[in-house]
């Protein structure tokens, strides 16, 4: 499916992140998830091959996708957070797109491809690879990546059920994290940052609040959410909820214990705020989810 010049309309229909249009450029929507597929852990929601000619852009509205983009030939950059990217020819990078962005060609032309992605475990592995951000990670033509980026086209239109897509983007982040870590050193987090993030990972069930944060490390709490934010790509309390949701995960499919005792056992003392909390992060009730999931 591809669009060209004044098609636009179309395009904009197709991928609603979208708000504004060149002509000089071509795009071609490959493939688009059913609606159903947004309760797996991880899924493509939409790519898009697009050619963009020099000093032509596209801009994006917020949306609470991630996206990866892939220079294939050519080169461009992307601006976002008053970050500005450069991606060269078999280079890559990854971010939510939770601000308005900007793509833009800065070579003749550059292709490029746009993979949407979203889930309820996207934005651990945004966590993993966030230290590494602050550049585009280049993909070595022998890497295993490379090999899974080159198939990737092909292989998503045979996909028929959501397990093929939690399958194949594992893989793919397991090789991204892992070629970032060779390439980038990871950025310098302060000591307290660790330290909160440390907290939240191992006794995620106790209380917290940012005047308690602020008061037990003796920094201002707009500075915390601030810092916290740049430096692991999500607020505290997100990352906080992110850490509950995902222990409770485990144990509604490991245990046989009562919906508020997990609750309970994992941070939340009001059920029905676990319960649309849990719904809110995961697409499921707690309920649906162990009976979806468990063995």
């Amino acid at each position: 499916m591809k669009y060209k010049n004044n098609d636009s309309e179309n395009f904009f229909s197709l991928q609603p992140a979208i708000n504004k249009y060149n002509n000089h450029c071509w795009h071609s929507l490959i493939y688009s998830s059913p609606p159903e597929y947004s309760f797996a852990y991880l899924y493509v929601k939409t790519f898009w091959k697009i050619c963009l000619q020099n000093s032509h852009h596209y801009s994006f509205k917020p949306s609470d996708d991630f996206c990866l983009l892939y220079s294939v030939e050519g080169e461009g950059i992307l601006t976002f957070e008053n970050k500005t990217i450069s991606l060269k020819s078999n280079s890559l990078y990854f971010w939510p797109c939770t601000n308005n962005y900007f793509i833009e060609a800065v070579s003749s032309q550059w292709n490029y491809n746009l993979i949407f992605v979203n889930g309820a475990e996207i934005t651990y592995y945004y966590n993993q690879f966030q230290p590494f951000s602050q550049t585009s990670i280049f993909i070595p033509d022998n890497s295993k990546l490379f090999h899974l980026i080159q198939h990737f086209e092909n292989q998503i239109q045979t996909f028929h059920s959501p397990f093929q897509h939690i399958l194949f983007l594992t893989n793919f982040f397991i090789e991204l994290i892992t070629i970032s870590q060779t390439q980038t050193s990871p950025l310098q987090v302060p000591n307290y940052l660790l330290e909160i993030r440390n907290q939240f990972d191992h006794h995620y069930d106790q209380y917290y609040s940012l005047d308690l944060l602020a008061e037990q490390f003796s920094i201002n709490k707009y500075k915390i959410v601030k810092e916290f934010s740049h430096y692991f790509g999500v607020s505290p309390i997100n990352y906080l909820v992110n850490c509950r949701i995902e222990a409770s995960k485990n144990l509604l499919i490991s245990t046989n214990a009562k919906i508020h005792d997990i609750g309970f056992q994992v941070g939340y003392e009001n059920t029905t705020h676990f319960i649309n909390s849990f719904k809110k992060h995961t697409g499921l009730t707690p309920l649906n989810y162990r009976k979806e999931y468990s063995i």
